[in-house]
C-alpha cells in the first residue's frame, strides 16, 4: 500500500520509496545552499566578535585573574570577588558594545558610523585597560574591525 511516497510493508514498517528520498535529498540540498546565501560575512564576523565578548567576560567574572599573598598564604580571587557588582557592568560594557552592532547588522541598519564608532570605541577601551581587563577583549575588538571592513559600503543616514 503506497500513502505519498511512503509504504507499509507488513512486518517491517513504514519505508520511503527511492522518488521520495531523492525529491528530499534535493530539498535539503537546497535549503543548505539557501542557508548559505543567507548568511553574510558582516553578520559572521558580527556573531563572532559578540560571541568573543561573552566568552571574555565570563572568563574574566568566574577565573582566577587576582592572586595574593597573606601571611604566608597564596590566594585568587575572581574580578566579581574583587570589584563586585560594579565589576559585572564593566564586563557588560564590550558585550553590550557588541550586541549593538550585531542587531544592527542583523537588522540591516549598519551604517559604516556605527560600525567603524562602535570598533574604534571598543579597540579604544582595550588600550585604556591594557594593564586589566583590555587584552581579554582584543579579539572582539579585532572582530569589529574586520565587521566595519567586510561591511558592503553602506552610508550611515
Amino acid at each position: 500500500m503506497t500513502t505519498g511516497g511512503f509504504y507499509h510493508n507488513g512486518d517491517c514498517g513504514y519505508h520511503i520509496d527511492r522518488l521520495c528520498l531523492e525529491k528530499l535529498t534535493f530539498d535539503l540540498n537546497g535549503a543548505v545552499m539557501q542557508m548559505f546565501k543567507l548568511i553574510k560575512p558582516t553578520l559572521m564576523s558580527a556573531w563572532v566578535a559578540h560571541a568573543l565578548a561573552w566568552i571574555a567576560g565570563l572568563l574574566l567574572a568566574l577565573g582566577p585573574v587576582y592572586s595574593g599573598e597573606s601571611n604566608g598564604e597564596s590566594s585568587t580571587s575572581t574580578l566579581v570577588e574583587v570589584a563586585g557588582v560594579y565589576g559585572i557592568f564593566v564586563l557588560l560594557v564590550p558585550v553590550a558594545l557588541t550586541g549593538v552592532v550585531l542587531w544592527a547588522v542583523w537588522r540591516g541598519a549598519a551604517g559604516d558610523a556605527l560600525l567603524w564608532g562602535v570598533a574604534l570605541g571598543l579597540s579604544g577601551l582595550c588600550v585604556l585597560a591594557a594593564g586589566s581587563i583590555g587584552l581579554f577583549y582584543v579579539p572582539a575588538a579585532l572582530a569589529l574591525v574586520a565587521t566595519a571592513v567586510i561591511n558592503p559600503g553602506k552610508q550611515s543616514s
